[in-house]
């Protein structure tokens, strides 16, 4: 079980991230994003606050999920997606990100299925 503490900083490292997803993702409605695995139709992305109070993003997907799960429930979840033109420069100096924290999710969930397929990510 996790320190009050603990608790505390996932909600604050969290917040940023869950804030500009309530920003960006529309409420309730269908919408696709396209990834470097496919695409991702989200029928229902949200945030959610779980029994012990941490919030996380709650994802419903939509059309065929026959490769793999068609609900989602991230914690922490990504904000960075790899752009060669991006202002945010990786640890190795080389690699560029710019921050999209909705298409970050998707490529997680897409770089998933893949996985399960047993394909690797191009």
């Amino acid at each position: 079980m996790a320190s009050a503490e603990d608790k505390a900083k996932l909600k604050a490292k969290n917040k940023k991230v869950l804030d500009k997803v309530k920003e960006i993702a529309p409420a309730g409605g269908r919408f696709s994003v396209r990834t470097r695995h496919g695409e991702v139709a989200f029928e229902d992305l949200r945030t959610k606050d779980d029994v012990e109070g941490v919030e996380f993003l709650d994802i419903h997907l939509a059309g065929d999920t026959s490769g793999g799960e068609d609900h989602w429930r991230i914690y922490n979840p990504p904000t960075w997606v790899q752009d060669y033109n991006g202002p945010i420069t990786g640890r190795d100096g080389v690699t560029r990100f710019r921050e999209d924290p909705i298409t970050a999710v998707a490529e997680v969930i897409a770089g998933a299925g893949d996985r399960q397929k047993g394909r690797r990510p191009a």
